[in-house]
């Protein structure tokens, strides 16, 4: 269990440090983004089950791990998208390991199996909301990708299994083959799930993120606005006086000399 523990954390270090790069972020924003995304779902299960320091923070060779994958997904990307299905399925294998891990410590801690199931999804796919989260953008897991589901599914099958009595490594292997299976077949399908459409958009246009707000004061904001609301006026235009001349715009005033010879009056 532990190598495929060391493939999670490397599969998804590997989709923070990408994530980073494509955002165009320095070598040092690629190594953080490849921790946070690795340790970061870790990270968020031990404060929801109340375990400080977190059990991330405490293991070394996580760090190790995702910031040597950092470096080479700095400098090999190009060589590295050659391998997109390899990739993907150790990115659909570390969040199998992640939802049995966040689930069984959450089971472990007493909580309920739809609670633990909950925290197993949190597990799996918290790092990489955090990192999305940073990079300012919506998080994939919540309007495209059918990646949380299937970590969510994994939870409630763990849970089940634990509650029947079934072998650690039994209930795994199942969970694993579960997860993994659902997102292979999502990428190769490429399925998702609906989407909502809260006004209808002028024809040849896509829908982008700017129209999130817009989409909101439409759901919510009444059509027609209430007594209290404010209200603006507009007010007729009226035209400036010419503005008026000041005494330092009047020329000096120039005395003609009167011929008169001063030296004869004294």
């Amino acid at each position: 269990m532990l190598v495929l523990e060391a493939v999670g954390i490397v599969a998804f270090a590997y989709a923070g440090a990408a994530e980073a790069l494509r955002a165009r972020l320095d070598v040092f924003g690629v190594v953080v983004a490849a921790i946070v995304t690795a340790i970061g779902g870790g990270v968020l299960r031990d404060v929801l089950l109340g375990v400080h320091p977190p059990v991330g923070m405490l293991t070394a060779w996580y760090f190790v791990a995702s910031i040597a994958t950092a470096l080479t997904v700095f400098f090999g990307y190009a060589t590295l998208q050659r391998l997109g299905t390899a990739v993907q399925l150790a990115d659909a294998v570390g969040l199998a390991m992640f939802t049995v891990t966040g689930t069984s410590k959450a089971l472990g801690a007493g909580a309920p199996w739809y609670a633990a199931a909950s925290v197993g999804m949190i597990n799996a796919v918290g790092g990489g909301m955090v990192i999305e989260t940073m990079l300012r953008r919506t998080p994939t897991v919540l309007r495209k990708d059918i990646y949380a589901l299937p970590a969510l599914g994994g939870g409630i099958v763990m849970a089940a299994g634990v509650a029947a009595g079934l072998p650690a490594t039994a209930s795994t292997l199942t969970v694993v083959a579960l997860v993994v299976t659902v997102r292979m077949l999502a990428i190769r399908f490429d399925w998702h799930l609906a989407i909502g459409k809260p006004h209808p958009r002028p024809a040849g246009r896509k829908p982008d993120s700017r129209d999130a707000m817009a989409d909101t004061a439409i759901l919510f904001l009444p059509s027609v606005p209430p007594p209290w609301a404010e209200r603006t006026v507009e007010l007729p235009r009226v035209g400036l006086p010419a503005p008026s001349k000041s005494y330092r715009d009047t020329p000096p005033i120039q005395v003609a000399p009167t011929g008169i010879d001063h030296r004869s009056c004294s």
